[in-house]
Parts: structure tokens; sequence; C-alpha cells
């Protein structure tokens, strides 16, 4: 089991450098997106009404607090890239704590550097971009991920493990609920590698991961049961299926999600990633000294088994959410079985698939931040041209409505970013597209104009055609305006 070395404090002190490092290098990795200084969706409103409403509506009072408590104010102000750079440092300590557990399931007494490299899978997957894209959110939904993996520095006391596991738990349901498969998965696998490296039998192994399955059960219960109705009133704003349609839930939800990957992930992603799924298998094939079929057969049965559950209790929720924020548990997968394909020391080869995808990763971390930047130029400029046709209609008058109707669509350079990376329609918005609660709301509320964007439908025929321009037409009638985008 874990030494003494791993507790909290003496983990701190001894691997201190290694986080240093993982800081600068993640810091890095999300220069881009810093840099493009993009209000990311919910910032647009953050950022004008400063209401911190993530305790009072999703039970994210972590977030709340992690916001409030460095402005000293309720009502919160733009104050990026605070909240990031604190979250890379969240971030770095869960890739070290990662790579140092995965050492010590393995056998090794120290964080082995194959495992300290490839578990940047957790700040690096694609997915998570989007939570790093949030200004004020970014840094509850990492510190949901590190709460998720803190537990496992007490694996070595039954009962510490325990009490670790739900408050970490419960505090990582305050935070941010899509990190709710991270504690599963590790446990699987964590389970699994000590079982490989024959420091469990494998009666052990299944009351370990039944002991972890009641203090997860207990944790899930408590918020959903208890914490949430205290917090939230009577319901939240997902609700859960129960009776005989949660299978049915967990079975269309798991395919969603499965579907995603398939979509969003480009060929040399997928083939990349099959290969590291592969040589993690080998891996452990070639460690086993014992029972080696078994164990191998088990990792096969596992693999798929931590794949799905990587999404958490969002897998049983009656309304499917396919938002990139809501999926960035497989990176955390990605991180776990690339951890499996250097079981073997002295085989550290096996991990070159695995280096090489996060490679891919890392450098798309820059491609996202560039489409971000792209896109909001592109659409800053068409609504600078639409001002300008207000202007000449309104002068100084604000007792017009504007319709938005169709959408700008994406950039040039966004479309031709999209063409090599599918994931980018995932992850960049398009906010003057008619068809979401966000269109118009920059161009009205950013530009010193009260909230005149609506969403009122019309006839055509019934307005008049004022402009005709390159991206749009301009109609008109008494005070309503409607712009539509060609």
């Amino acid at each position: 089991m874990l030494s003494e070395s791993y507790k909290l404090s003496n983990f701190l002190k001894r691997y201190w450098k290694y986080i240093l490092v993982a800081f600068v290098v993640i810091l890095f990795g999300y220069s881009s997106l810093i840099r493009a200084d993009f209000n990311y969706i919910d910032d647009l409103g953050h950022n004008l009404s400063g209401w911190p409403e993530w305790g009072g509506n999703f039970g994210r009072w972590i977030i709340t607090l992690a916001n409030m408590l460095p402005q000293g104010n309720l009502f919160l102000v733009d104050i990026s890239p605070f909240n990031q750079i604190w979250s890379a440092l969240v971030l770095a300590c869960a890739v070290v704590l990662t790579g140092s557990v995965f050492s010590k399931a393995s056998g090794s007494d120290h964080l082995r550097l194959s495992k300290y490299i490839i578990s940047f899978f957790i700040a690096f997957n694609p997915y998570f971009l989007e939570c790093m894209s949030y200004k004020y959110e970014c840094i509850g939904m990492s510190l949901s991920i590190l709460f998720s993996i803190v537990p496992f520095l007490f694996i070595d006391s039954r009962k510490q493990y325990g009490i670790t596991s739900v408050v970490f738990l419960l505090l990582m349901c305050l935070s941010y609920q899509a990190s709710s498969g991270i504690y599963v998965i590790m446990v699987i696998f964590i389970g699994f590698l000590m079982y490989v490296n024959d420091r469990m039998s494998i009666a052990e192994l299944f009351k370990y991961y039944a002991y972890s399955a009641i203090l997860y059960a207990v944790s899930m219960v408590v918020f959903y049961i208890g914490i949430t109705p205290l917090l939230l009133g009577a319901g939240t704003y997902r609700s859960i299926s129960v009776g005989d349609s949660i299978l049915a839930t967990f079975f269309r939800n798991a395919h969603l999600y499965l579907n995603c990957l398939i979509t969003d992930f480009n060929i040399v992603w997928k083939i990349v990633f099959v290969v590291m799924i592969i040589a993690s298998v080998i891996s452990v094939f070639l460690k086993s000294t014992t029972d080696r079929t078994v164990k191998t057969l088990i990792l096969i049965v596992l693999i798929p088994i931590g794949f799905f559950l990587s999404f958490g209790s969002y897998l049983v929720l009656a309304e499917f959410s396919g938002a990139a924020r809501m999926i960035y548990g497989i990176g955390i997968f990605m991180a776990v079985i690339a951890n499996i394909s250097v079981v073997n020391t002295g085989r550290e080869y096996l991990a070159a698939p695995a280096v090489y995808l996060l490679v891919l990763f890392f450098s798309f971390s820059f491609a996202y931040g560039n489409a971000l930047n792209g896109q909001q130029e592109y659409e800053q400029r068409i609504e600078q041209l639409i001002l300008n046709d207000l202007n000449s209609l309104f002068d100084d008058r604000k007792d017009f409505t504007i319709v938005i109707d169709g959408s700008c669509g994406y950039a040039p350079l966004v479309q031709h970013v999209n063409s090599v990376y599918p994931i980018i329609s995932r992850l960049v918005p398009v906010f003057l597209n008619g068809s979401w609660w966000w269109s118009g709301y920059h161009l009205a509320n950013y530009n010193g104009l009260e909230k005149l964007y609506d969403e009122k439908e019309y006839n055509l025929s019934d307005l008049d055609l004022l402009f005709s321009r390159m991206y749009y037409d301009i109609y008109m009638k008494d005070s309503d305006v409607v712009v539509r985008f060609k």
C-alpha cells in the first residue's frame, strides 16, 4: 500500500519541483487560449451582471467561493487570466498526483518520469479546453478533478480512504459534477494495477471495488438527495432517470457519448488512441508473471467499462448534453490507460502511442486558442458593420428591437481548422446566431445599448428591406429591426 511519503503534506514537499514544471508546461499550453481573451458563452453575462449564480442554480458552491474570495465581493468583475492561472496550478497538482499514485500502484516508490509525462492527458485532452475557456468557472472545474484524485493518497488506510473519499467526492459535486466519473475509473485501474503487480489477490481486488462503490454511492446519494434539495429546492436543473428507464437512459447516453468521440476525433487521433489501448493490453500481458491470461482478459473487460464510466453520473441524466465540458472525463481515462501502458519498467517504448497522442493534443490547444481569436475578430467586424447601419437609422435613439435571423457562421480561419479538427465545431461558439439565447447579446449589451435582442417571429413580406450588405440584409418595420444573415 501507499507509504507515509504519499500523505498530502509530504506529497507537496516531495514533488513541488514536478508541480512547478507541470504548471509552467500547462500554462504554456494554454497561452494561446489566454491570449485570445475570449468571453466564452456564460462569461458574456457574468462580465456585465457580476452575479455568481453557480451555487444557487447548480449547487456549484465551490465555483462561487473560488470567484468571490479573490475579489472580496459578491458581485464579480473579469480578472482573467487570474482564474486560468490558478487552474493551471491545480491541474499541475492533479497531474503529479496521478503519476505518483499510479507509480506506487505499479510497484515504484518514486514518481516515474514516464508516468509523470503521460499524466498530462488530464490537462491536455481536447474536451477540457472548453472548461479552461470559461474565465470564471475554470477554477471550479479544475478543482473538481483534483478533489476526485486526492483520496488515493490515503489508500493505505481503510478508514482514512473511506473518510476522504466521501468528503472529497462531495467537494467534487459542489465544484463541477462532470468529474463524477474520475473517481470511478481511478478505483478501477489503480486496483487493477495493484492486482497485476501481485499486491492484491483477485478476492482483495473485488473487495476493494465493492468498498469504493459503497463510498461512491453514499456520496452521490448524500449530494443528490440530501444536499441538492437543501441548496437548490425541490429539483435540480437536470433530472435523473429512475426505475425501469434508468437502464435505457444509460445505454442511450453511452451511445451518444461514444458517437461524440467518433465524430470529434480526426482519423489520426482515432488510430493513435486505439493503438494506445492495444499497447496497454500488451504491457499487462508482458508484465504478468502469474495468471497472465486472466489478468489480460480482465483488462480487456475493464477498458470499455472504464471508458463509459468516465462520463460519471451524467450517463443516467434524463437530458443528454453533448457539451464538451461534460465529456472531459475521457481525458482522465486516457491518462489511466497511458499509465497502464508503462506498467513495465524497461519497456517504456510501449508508451510511445500515448506520448504521441499527448503531443497531438498539446499542439491542438494552440490551434484552438487561435481559432477562438479568429472567430472573435470575425464577429466583431460584422458587429461593427451592423452598428454602423443602425447608427445611420436611429442616431441616438434606443427604442428599437433587434432580431437576429440565421447565423454569420464560422470565420474562414475557423472553417479551415474545423476541416482538420472536427471537434472545433463543438468547441467554438458562434454568437451572431439566431438559434440560441446568446444571439445578439454582445452586439447589444457590449455596445452601450439596452438588451434590445428579441426572439419575436416575423414575416419578411411585412418588412421593408433597408440595407443589403455582404454578410446580411437589414429589414425594418416600425421599431423592429431584423438582421438576416445570408
